[in-house]
């Protein structure tokens, strides 16, 4: 049970608190119960308070000391206990009085927002330092973020005042069945067309010519979003204080200020005002979706395209989503009706670690957590982790056409989303109001978590492995390869019969080859010619003639040895396969080329393509192999590495184990066999300790190299440092 009085109220027992003159009052009712939300237009900040809390600071004067309303909030709260019938909305909460310590927390929540004042002779050089504080964050807010650069251009308030009639005929049930019926068909055609829409996206989107169109293209889109917003707000009588540019990444993007929107009692109505810059880019996109298929190759068909990215990636990703905070953050905020979402949940973090990383059992949650808890929970875990990820994924989309720029993205994204809240805690552990009375005990745990992390980071091993795709392989002696070059002018078997050792597949017509063979014999029968002759006429002559006749003899064998390999043989008995499905008759192959395989047991060998920088790794770190098929993922094979191919190579034996067909290896996409490979690399031949009986020629497999232990900062480091040499060759 929470005591009543409170040991810090020395502290605040005589001051003469008094709410901001331009602070306003908004009666809510949040989640089935009542609230009071304290509301600062200048400085746009919002303060949430139960009603009891609310008694309390509606009787601030700046004249009564904060000892002296406390006393008239429980005597107020006993006539109530003995009035119960009165019935309105101050008087019916007042049933329990808040205690001291809440008051002391409610008046450093107040103060820490701006919307509470006291004695000014004494705060004035506080307030003097606050508002310079607030001013440059403004300005900082407006200016110094690269990222981000807000300026405020207009008042627009009296334009859309003219259009309040046609803006509430926008926000009707008979626009919403119209929207629906543009955009759900539209949705169902770029489902059917997604394969054309997301294909070589990243070459199609940053080109310099898109870039430009979209430079434009993303502006005027923008504009009419945000008008839309507008509209929804003078739809329900709001006013529009604020219209201007933001610069993101350095592109102008138009922005109207909806804060007006707290004000609606409402919560369906500020979703309203939320959702409608959502629903009008869908609208937008869903009407670019027909004319995309419409159109030919062209300016408006390029247009079109934007529009539907824009559309698309925008809502789904950054603007619809709740975890940034845009429109779909505001939407999910009313939706559960927990304003100030974000906020609450870093409030709530911070608490969270407060109290059970660094000790402060003192330390109270703010009001009303115990019914939010889980929501700010996840929300304060999720959001900050998503957020990274997608500037983390949009710098490296970036970074692959425009390495310069994305280098400047990382590095203001290292600034803003890493360093600066280490900042931040590091200042809150040494100087925060909570940790006060466990600033030294605070210090000490963070020094041993720092320890701990750098221990399990770069100084203890851990299991280190390296995973790659292979594909299921044969033999040698089952491999059918081209003996000579030539043409395929025979074939006599069919595809997958059964044949025996030594039978002959197919055969090949060299006419080179066969005019060399005859010119051969005839030389040779010649040369027999003479030796015969010699023996009768010249005895001195025939040694000469001999050497020759050897030469000649063992030019000829040769030249029938490559004769006879125009028949291709089987090697080994088993069913044949050949090595593409087209058409064999008329083909010209070359030597060494595989035609072909004969599978006759089952599959104990894998192909596993690796870089220079894998294989050294695997040259001296290696200490076992195991393999594991797509088809049976939960088998695991022994394996053992055969041999290295010891020269790079930019062809893969395989278009399975190519980016094109989803494997790791990159390879040229203006290549339509998808082999040829964008970096060198190394074959491995992987033989399993036994047959796996259910796998066959061309499968897909995973194999594991055990490379022993490493600290995981150094397996991470490697790892970075080969995605950078493969992605950007740096």
């Amino acid at each position: 049970m929470q005591s009543l009085f409170s040991e810090h109220w020395h502290v605040v027992r005589h001051l003469t608190p008094k709410l901001r003159d331009s602070v306003q009052v908004l009666p809510r009712r949040l989640r089935g119960k009542d609230w009071v939300i304290l509301h600062d237009p200048m400085s746009h900040k919002f303060v949430r308070l139960t009603p009891q809390a609310w008694q309390v600071v509606k009787l601030m004067d700046g004249v009564k000391s904060t000892e002296v309303l406390w006393d008239q909030a429980c005597e107020q709260a006993r006539q109530q206990d003995a009035a119960p019938l009165l019935n309105t909305f101050a008087e019916q909460h007042t049933g329990r009085v808040i205690n001291q310590n809440e008051l002391v927390q409610l008046l450093g929540q107040l103060y820490s927002n701006d919307l509470l004042q006291t004695q000014v002779s004494a705060d004035a050089e506080e307030m003097y330092r606050r508002y310079k504080k607030q001013k440059f964050n403004k300005l900082k807010q407006s200016f110094l973020n690269p990222i981000s650069i807000k300026i405020p251009l207009l008042y627009p308030d009296s334009w859309f005042e003219k259009h309040q009639a046609k803006a509430r005929r926008l926000f009707s049930y008979g626009m919403l069945v119209l929207w629906l019926l543009v955009v759900l068909p539209a949705l169902f055609l770029a489902w059917q067309n997604w394969e054309n829409l997301t294909s070589n996206l990243s070459d199609r989107v940053l080109s310099s010519s898109n870039l430009l169109m979209m430079w434009f293209t993303y502006p005027a889109l923008k504009a009419i979003h945000e008008c839309a917003h507008g509209f929804a707000i003078k739809a329900w009588g709001g006013h529009v204080r604020e219209m201007g540019l933001m610069f993101i990444l350095f592109m102008p993007i138009p922005y109207v200020d909806a804060s007006s929107a707290y004000h609606f009692t409402s919560k369906w109505q500020r979703i309203m005002v939320s959702l409608a810059g959502i629903m009008t880019e869908l609208l937008l996109g869903a009407v670019a979706t027909y004319v995309w298929l419409q159109s030919e190759s062209g300016l408006v068909h390029a247009i079109a395209f934007n529009v539907i990215l824009i559309a698309g990636v925008s809502t789904v990703l950054v603007n619809g989503n709740p975890l940034m905070r845009y429109d779909g953050y505001f939407i999910l905020s009313d939706l559960i009706e927990i304003p100030n979402l974000a906020q609450r949940a870093n409030q709530y973090m911070v608490y969270l670690s407060d109290r059970y990383i660094f000790g402060a059992t003192d330390v109270k949650p703010a009001l009303g957590v115990a019914q939010e808890k889980y929501w700010l929970l996840v929300y304060g875990l999720c959001s900050p982790v998503y957020r990274l990820l997608v500037m983390i994924g949009l710098i490296w989309f970036v970074a692959q056409q425009y390495f310069f720029i994305g280098v400047i993205l990382a590095l203001i994204t290292v600034f803003l989303a890493l360093v600066m809240p280490l900042w931040k805690g590091w200042k809150h552990i040494h100087s925060g109001g909570s940790l006060s009375r466990y600033r030294e005990q605070a210090q000490r745990r963070l020094w041993r978590i720092l320890a701990v992390l750098v221990l399990l980071l770069a100084v203890l091993p851990m299991p280190y492995h390296s995973v790659h795709q292979a594909i299921v392989w044969l033999p040698e002696s089952s491999i059918i390869r081209a003996g000579q070059d030539g043409h395929v002018v025979e074939v006599l078997v069919q595809e997958r019969q059964q044949v025996e050792a030594a039978r002959t597949l197919l055969r090949l017509s060299n006419d080179d080859l066969s005019l060399q063979w005859e010119v051969a014999r005839l030389q040779q029968e010649a040369i027999q010619g003479k030796l015969r002759q010699a023996y009768q006429d010249d005895i001195a002559k025939t040694n000469q003639l001999m050497q020759e006749l050897e030469s000649a003899q063992a030019k000829f064998r040769q030249l029938d040895n490559f004769r006879q390999a125009l028949d291709v043989q089987a090697k080994t008995a088993g069913q044949w396969i050949p090595a593409e499905s087209s058409v064999l008759l008329g083909r010209y192959v070359k030597r060494g080329d595989i035609i072909g395989y004969t599978i006759n047991k089952p599959a104990r060998v894998l192909r596993v393509a690796v870089t220079q920088d894998d294989l050294d790794l695997l040259e001296s770190r290696l200490r076992a192999v195991d393999a594991r098929f797509m088809s049976e993922p939960g088998q695991d094979f022994k394996a053992r590495i055969l041999r290295a191919v010891p020269q790079g190579q930019d062809t893969l034996l395989s278009a399975a184990l190519g980016s094109n067909a989803g494997g790791q290896i990159l390879v040229d996409p203006a290549q339509q066999e998808g082999t040829k490979t964008l970096t060198h690399y190394f074959d491995l031949e992987i033989e399993l300790d036994k047959p796996a009986s259910y796998a066959y020629f061309g499968d897909r497999a995973y194999v594991r190299f055990d490379l022993g232990w490493s600290p995981l900062l150094w397996q991470w480091t490697r790892k970075l440092r080969l995605l950078f040499l493969e992605k950007f060759y740096v």
